[in-house]
């Protein structure tokens, strides 16, 4: 025969009691947690809206706050049970917290349940650090956009520049701390100032996924701030191929043209054989290269005539007759029809190059 319990505070009949009482009641009279706070504070940024609690960091997203806020629930409230899950949503307003807690008073219970909790909010206007740092023009981080072993052309610094204002106008949709304090161009490149480090380097990482570079970082001591912390400029080097689309390049003792480069190939055509090649773009390549000439270096050629192996030019830059073998089935189909090339001369050695590979002009004549 089962065996009825009595409920003292309610009295109901139950299968078991905890502590005395029925679960129903129990629970009523234990709850999940205790608050150490009725009331919090979040500051929120009068110029971007972005949120911080606790001197935490800044979130632009109020969802990522309310993240912040379940992993600093222990701040918030003291478990009396066993707590398996806790949300936080903040109201519209930002004036209410919710929390909603999950667990078991007693491991006695049955079963899981949720509690809800609310404690209000007080909400301090401020500036966040990356606002205060336009407001003050403060520049603690810079990105130096560089070339190896030469200087950007205007052509490479436009579409350089573009290329920076679309990643950075692509994370400030998430982050508005991403938008610089300075851009300047220089001969020598591009700098970039920035407020913060951690934008800095958000900006970096999304320009290398977009173009190939070498990343170089270095710390200068400044000061030290109010608390006596040790504050630091830091500096993202950004190191760009010395080589472009239709340089000549030297690799593994052999000459190449450069057909293509992306973030993270480059396309070479073998000037001796005529064949295409794929390389992985890294530190190791591209310190074994050797940059022979650019592309606005190589003179212009018209193809005279052709017989057998041989292919008569006249280079343009000074009117003079070249006549070069071509060795390979390769390069007399990849020549054949071919009326305007570029030349490259090494001493004797005379290499033809196809003119749809060079996408920088050419010298002018010689009047």
């Amino acid at each position: 025969m089962r065996r009825v319990l009595v409920c003292p505070v309610c009295g109901r009949h139950v299968d078991k009691l905890v502590d005395g009482m029925c679960e129903e009641c129990f629970r009523r009279e234990h709850s999940l947690v205790s608050l150490k706070v009725k009331q919090l504070e979040i500051e929120v940024c009068r110029s971007c809206g972005s949120l911080r609690f606790r001197k935490g960091k800044w979130h632009s997203d109020v969802k990522e706050l309310e993240r912040e806020m379940v992993r600093e629930a222990s701040r918030l409230v003291r478990a009396r049970g066993s707590v398996s899950a806790v949300e936080a949503e903040l109201s519209r307003d930002l004036s209410l917290l919710v929390l909603r807690v999950t667990g078991k008073a007693s491991p006695e219970l049955s079963y899981e349940y949720t509690e809800e909790y609310v404690l209000r909010v007080s909400t301090i206007r401020t500036l966040c650090e990356t606002c205060l740092g336009h407001v003050s023009k403060k520049k603690n981080a810079l990105i130096q956009i560089r070339v190896h072993g030469r200087r950007l052309t205007q052509s490479e610094l436009r579409e350089l520049s573009k290329q920076v204002e679309d990643s950075i106008s692509e994370l400030a949709t998430q982050d508005p701390g991403v938008v610089p304090v300075e851009m300047e161009e220089k001969p020598e490149g591009l700098d970039i100032y920035f407020s913060e480090y951690s934008a800095a380097r958000k900006v970096a990482e999304a320009l290398s996924r977009k173009i190939y570079v070498e990343v170089l970082e270095t710390a200068k001591l400044i000061g030290v701030d109010d608390s006596g912390r040790e504050k630091y400029k830091r500096t993202i080097r950004l190191l760009l191929p010395g080589f472009r689309t239709g340089d000549v390049i030297k690799f593994k003792e052999n000459i190449f043209c450069v057909v293509n480069v992306t973030p993270r190939h480059v396309e070479l055509l073998n000037l001796e054989n005529y064949t295409l090649s794929s390389f992985r773009l890294s530190r190791n390549f591209t310190s074994r290269v050797t940059v022979l000439a650019h592309a606005s270096e190589l003179p212009e050629a018209v193809v005279v005539s052709s017989s057998g192996n041989f292919i008569q030019v006249m280079d343009l830059s000074s009117y003079k007759a070249l006549e070069v073998r071509l060795d390979s089935q390769a390069s007399l189909r990849l020549l054949a029809g071919q009326e305007r090339l570029r030349i490259y001369s090494a001493g004797e050695k005379t290499y033809l190059i196809p003119s749809q590979y060079i996408l920088q002009g050419a010298p002018r004549r010689h009047a």
